[in-house]
Order: C-alpha cells, then structure tokens, then sequence
C-alpha cells in the first residue's frame, strides 16, 4: 500500500502549529515520524530495547545542576536528584558520578560570571510559550505556537545569556549544530524581559566540563528583523513540504 493511502492529510484533524524545537526538527527531518509521535500518538506493540543510559543520566545531571543553580547545597542537590529519578547505586556510580566534579566546576564558574556580568536574576528550567506574534503565554495554551524549556537564563539589565545543558557532545564542535534550538529561545527571552536589547546563548558540556558562548550578542533588533523571520519561514517550509507531497513521506 502507498504511503499516500495509508496516511493522508486531513486538514481538519491536523494543525501545524504548537510547535517546539525538536517537534519542528521532527517534522523537517522525519514527516513520518512526526505523524506518529505527535498525530496519531502511535505506540509500538513492541517496545524498542535502546539503551536509555545516556537520557537517564542527563535527566539526572540536568535535575543536579537546576536544584544547585536554585541555592540548594551540592550535596543535597546530588541526594534529592537520586531520589527524584529513582536511581539505584550501580548507574549512579557508572553514569552520573564520575561527572560531578565537572558538575561542581560548572557551580563555581557559573557564580563567578553572574558576579562580572551582574546577572540581576538567574531561572532554571523555564517552560516559556509565545502565541503567533512571539507574545508570552502559558507553556499549554491551546493558542501557543511555539514553546520550549530554557536550561538555564541569566538576566542582567540590558541583555541575557541563555544556557542549555547537553550530557555528551563537545566544545570542539562549535555551536553551528546546536543554533536553531538557541535562536529560538532568543525571541523567548524578549518576550519574557521587553527591556532586553542583547540576548546570547551557548552550551555547556558537561561530560566534557566545558561552556561554549557565542562570541556575540544577538541584539533585539536582529532578533526581531531577522531570527524571528527564519524561525516562521522554516515552520511555513517545512509544513509545505508535507502538503504538497499530501501525505507523510518517511
């Protein structure tokens, strides 16, 4: 059977909209899969066996380093994460301890930089919703159009520096693979503080113990002229491309 027979477009059943960083890279990558993870909600009768070390552990470290960046001790950040995710002491020491001390230096830099940028007000985890014209809403507003969870946001007066946590991955690479899912949380951050005029973002690595921040800020116009532009232009693409073909192409 064709693909086209099998999983036509209804226009009336399916909206392109509500769309986040990687649900868009889904839909522009895989329409296949974004029709069964995000329309039909499809579940295997057969759950895939892959190995879910590497999630764990991020989820992990990602939940040491939001109650730690929140004030909360080291140590009670480590023992209120193992507890919260339910991990037992054989991956704990394979996967998420041999970290902590990248971790820890993280906590100290991180500290350091607030002071010499005079960050005014640090949030971690922040689910941010903005509707179609990049105005703030709740996270699951049914008019949302794109949301996302910023790791962490450092706010001074006039600019902000985002900050989102990859366990793997390295500084090496730049920032170039990492950029789509940055340069959408910039219009966030306007729509969070209107009276930012620089926002920049970067990596932190920690496997590798190792921050990567653009060179740059993005300032408010750019921002607003030209990333917001390329964000709708790339939603109104890749929607096209399923509708001309008429039917979700893997």
């Amino acid at each position: 059977m064709e693909y086209s027979e099998q999983l036509p477009l209804f226009p009336e059943l399916f909206m392109f909209s509500q769309f986040s960083p990687s649900k868009l890279k889904v839909l522009q990558k895989c329409p296949l899969q974004y029709y069964l993870k995000y329309i039909v909600k499809y579940t295997p009768e057969i759950t895939p066996t892959n190995d879910t070390t590497a999630r764990d552990a991020g989820k992990t470290l990602h939940s040491i380093l939001e109650l730690a960046v929140k004030g909360i001790e080291l140590d009670k950040a480590v023992s209120a994460s193992k507890e919260i995710n339910e991990i037992d002491e054989a991956f704990w020491e394979a996967n998420v301890a041999p970290h902590l001390e990248n971790v820890e230096t993280f906590l100290t830099k991180l500290e350091k930089f607030n002071n010499a940028h005079g960050i005014v007000k640090i949030q971690t985890e922040l689910k941010v919703g903005v509707t179609r014209d990049w105005k703030k809403t709740t996270f699951f507003d049914p008019n949302v159009f794109m949301r996302g969870v910023i790791d962490l946001l450092l706010v001074a007066t006039d600019r902000a520096f985002i900050i989102d946590h990859k366990k793997g991955g390295s500084s090496e690479w730049g920032l170039k693979n990492y950029m789509d899912q940055l340069n959408v949380y910039k219009p966030f951050t306007l729509a969070l503080y209107p009276d930012i005029e620089f926002v920049a973002a970067g990596i932190h690595f920690i496997e590798e113990g190792a921050v990567s921040l653009e060179p740059d800020f993005s300032p408010k116009e750019h921002i607003v002229k030209s990333i917001i532009p390329l964000i709708e232009y790339n939603v109104s693409e890749a929607e096209k491309a399923v509708r001309e073909t008429g039917y979700f192409k893997h």
